[in-house]
C-alpha cells in the first residue's frame, strides 16, 4: 500500500503500477493462505479437546460442546474468516486501483500484466480457502473418533 502511495507522489513511477499490484496481491494471498491455515489448526484442536476431553464427561458438557449446540441451532453464525475474506477481497481491489490510478490504468506491457493476473489468481484462491473451506471440523471430528477408537484396542 505504501509503494502504491509512493506512486501518487511520484507520478514518473507510475508505469509500474501492474508490478507494484501483483507484489501487495501476493502479499495479501500469503495473508489469506495463512489465515486459512490457522482456521484449520483452530478447527483440529478444537475437535481434539471435544472428543478426547468433553464426551467422556457427559453429565458436564463443555465450551466445544455448547458451542455446537448454538451453531446448530443457527445462533452463531458468524465465520471471522468469512469477514477476513470480504476484507481482503476490499484490499485487493485497493492494491490494484491505488498505484493504477496515477498513469490512468496506462499499459505496462504483457509481462506485467502476466504476472499481475497469475498474483490476482493466487489472491482469488486463498480468498476461497478462505471463505469456503476454512473450518472442516466435522471432518477432524471423525477423525479424532477413529483414533480414539484406535487406542481404545490398542491397534494405534
Amino acid at each position: 500500500m505504501l509503494v502504491g502511495l509512493d506512486l501518487l507522489l511520484q507520478p514518473t513511477l507510475a508505469g509500474n503500477w501492474a508490478l507494484v499490484s501483483s507484489v501487495l496481491l501476493v502479499f495479501l494471498a500469503c495473508a489469506g493462505c495463512l489465515t486459512w491455515y490457522a482456521a484449520r489448526g483452530t478447527s483440529k484442536a478444537a475437535a481434539y479437546i471435544r472428543i478426547f476431553h468433553e464426551v467422556e464427561q457427559n453429565r458436564n458438557l463443555r465450551w466445544e460442546t455448547r458451542l455446537g449446540k448454538l451453531k446448530d441451532k443457527g445462533v452463531d453464525k458468524q465465520d471471522i474468516n468469512k469477514w477476513l475474506a470480504l476484507i481482503y477481497l476490499a484490499l485487493a481491489v485497493i492494491s490494484i486501483l491505488v498505484p493504477a490510478l496515477p498513469s490512468s490504468f496506462s499499459d505496462p506491457g504483457p509481462l506485467p500484466i502476466a504476472v499481475l493476473l497469475i498474483c490476482a489468481g493466487a489472491e482469488i484462491g486463498s480468498l476461497v480457502l478462505m471463505y469456503g473451506y476454512s473450518y472442516p471440523r466435522a471432518t477432524y471430528e471423525a477423525y479424532w473418533k477413529v483414533i480414539k477408537e484406535e487406542e481404545s484396542r490398542g491397534t494405534s
